[in-house]
């Protein structure tokens, strides 16, 4: 056996030891398929009971499926088997599927179904990861991943021979799992291999810069006492600060589970397509000599709930206005029947004494609603019995909804400056009282010759709404009462 000392120098912190990743596309942990919602009203639970214990069959139930409206959409399944191989669909397509065609809706009625897989050779599923590309944010509660005596012909089978790769994209809110190719390094014996966190690069100016807390070791993988960052469990050791020493290798590959520094959310943002304006970057060295460079793309995760930045203007007292649109779709099997209402919090840079909302849409048209704010939160509640459809192949905006509200930002705050942010500290919807985060924003920004910079509108805007009815009414009652004391003044003479 080898002796090579294997080493991930990285300056990051690793979570809690004791817990397990929140990221919810995880639908197999440690050989236990996820039970979405139990009859409690739990969820993201793995179960160690039949049918949820699972071996070389699956089947995946009730996955939400990707929109051929939006670009690249696809759902990708990435499996790590228990002798330390692992699959991904993103790399090497499902045997019987093209690229195109994976996961594409089956049945049009209601675009969610069950999909079936069976694996290859000996070795049994070990965890298993969901890349939804369309729809971004946590699956359904209602997924499952079970055993199955009945699979389907696809075959989950290859594997790509790079030295370094990942299991998606870098999405905030989600866990990115790098995997280092053990064997195709061809190591001598006592050689010292590195993985390097190198930075973010800026894709306009292709300058990397060090940001070490932009991505953060994240537990995933159960061992019996807790959760750990890194596969093979017990297979490192921390030798330092922000250092981690491999112990033994003689296994395929080794996975390295990361979360991205949700602060860096606005500093960090794609275009607004999606494609990356920024990529993570990392190096594999052995004895200190760089032999690959991975790049890894910080994108959106393609999610129909967003908030958006609509336009930014000037008042005439030079303060800012903001023009925000929050979408959100039902993606489930059933129509979202009433109680539909969206919330936003604000942070203290906002003055809410100058919000309007200006445009109510739900169930395939415009509507009307409510506005309440407590605590510097803002619920809108969607009247005229509104709710949204179960979501189509053939999309028609029934089961989309959304809202359109205005802002002022406080004096002082000047937003030309890319660096004051303007996301909302808190997004969600609510759907029959069941209420999700909403976590992708996009900003008016672009990049302009030598830098970023920020969208504002030329014209000027006024400064809350556009007829202000209590200044008029105010108004109206000052001209009232000044002419009733004119008039009894001049009737005693």
């Amino acid at each position: 056996m080898k002796t090579q000392l294997f080493c991930l120098i990285l300056i990051l912190t690793a979570h809690s030891i004791l817990s397990q990743s929140n990221d919810l596309q995880w639908l197999i942990s440690n050989s236990k398929g996820k039970n979405g919602l139990d009859a409690s009203g739990n969820f993201n639970k793995f179960e160690s009971v039949a049918p949820y214990l699972i071996d070389k069959s699956i089947v995946l139930q009730n996955i939400a499926l990707p929109s051929l409206s939006v670009p690249h959409a696809r759902n990708d399944i990435f499996v790590i088997y228990d002798n330390y191989n692992y699959y991904n669909s993103r790399d090497i397509n499902v045997a019987g599927l093209s690229s195109h065609d994976f996961f594409i809706n089956p049945d049009p009625a209601h675009h969610q179904t069950d999909h079936s897989f069976i694996t290859t050779g000996t070795a049994k599923i070990l965890y298993l990861y969901l890349t939804n590309r369309y729809e971004g944010d946590d699956p359904p509660l209602s997924v499952r991943a079970q055993s199955n005596s009945n699979p389907s012909s696809y075959d989950l089978s290859g594997t790509p021979s790079s030295i370094i790769s990942v299991n998606h994209d870098i999405v905030f809110n989600k866990d990115i799992t790098v995997i280092v190719n053990n064997n195709f390094l061809g190591n001598a014996e006592n050689d010292v291999v590195t993985m390097k966190y190198d930075g973010v690069e800026d894709l306009n100016t292709h300058i990397t810069n060090s940001v070490p807390d932009f991505l953060a070791l994240n537990n995933v993988f159960e061992s019996a006492s807790g959760y750990s960052p890194v596969l093979p469990i017990g297979s490192y050791s921390n030798i330092g600060p922000a250092q981690i020493r491999f112990l033994n290798s003689n296994v395929l590959y080794r996975f390295v589970n990361f979360r991205p520094n949700l602060s860096y959310y606005d500093q960090y943002h794609p275009k607004s397509d999606g494609s990356p304006n920024y990529n993570a970057v990392f190096s594999i060295l052995r004895n200190g000599t760089e032999i690959q460079k991975l790049s890894v793309g910080i994108s959106y995760s393609y999610d129909p709930n967003f908030l958006r930045v609509d336009s930014l203007c000037k008042t005439s007292d030079e303060d800012f206005m903001i023009f925000y649109h929050l979408e959100f779709q039902n993606t489930s099997r059933t129509t979202a029947v009433n109680k539909l209402k969206a919330m936003v919090s604000f942070h203290d840079g906002f003055d809410l004494s100058c919000f309007q909302a200006t445009k109510w849409f739900a169930g395939g048209e415009l509507c009307n609603g409510t506005v309440k704010e407590e605590n510097r939160t803002v619920t809108f509640n969607f009247t005229d019995n509104k709710s949204l459809a179960r979501f189509g192949a053939k999309y028609t905006g029934a089961s989309t909804g959304y809202v359109e509200f205005r802002v002022r930002v406080k004096s002082g705050i000047d937003l030309i400056d890319i660096n004051n942010s303007i996301n909302l500290k808190e997004t969600g919807v609510a759907f029959d009282s069941v209420t999700f985060e909403i976590k992708d924003f996009y900003d008016r920004i672009s990049y302009d010759g030598d830098k970023n910079r920020r969208l504002i509108t030329t014209h000027t805007c006024c400064y809350c709404s556009d007829f202000n009815w209590t200044i008029v009414f105010i108004a109206i009652l000052i001209l009232l009462t000044t002419g009733v004391v004119i008039y009894f003044r001049i009737k005693r003479r």
